[in-house]
């Protein structure tokens, strides 16, 4: 399996009420899996799905760019941390859109 930490953890501030997010790069057999258990998709993508476990949000991406692209965003906010969620969230969308779009090249 291949995953990674990512939120207020590691680039922003987290509280006591900050969950964990871990994302975990999985084939799209095991993601068509979860989403016929009710989990909803993200909304980071078709190849997405997010799941909360108490304190543990679970994103589930099936797309290894989108993966990259979500770890080297994160890499990025890890390097002006403290960054707020809209920061992150803009980041992040911008650079999977970056990813998806030279991909389609």
């Amino acid at each position: 399996m291949t995953a990674f930490l990512t939120g207020s953890h590691v680039y922003g501030t987290p509280n006591q009420d900050s969950d964990v997010d871990l994302v975990v790069l999985i084939d799209s057999d095991q993601l068509d899996q979860l989403l016929s258990k009710n989990y909803e998709p993200a909304n980071y993508g078709a190849t997405a799905a997010s799941m909360r476990f108490g304190e543990l949000n679970l994103i589930c991406l099936a797309d290894a760019n989108e993966f990259e692209a979500w770890r080297q965003a994160t890499n990025q906010l890890k390097a002006r941390k403290p960054v707020t969620r809209d920061e992150a969230v803009a980041l992040i969308k911008a650079t999977v859109q970056e990813f998806k779009h030279a991909e389609a090249m």
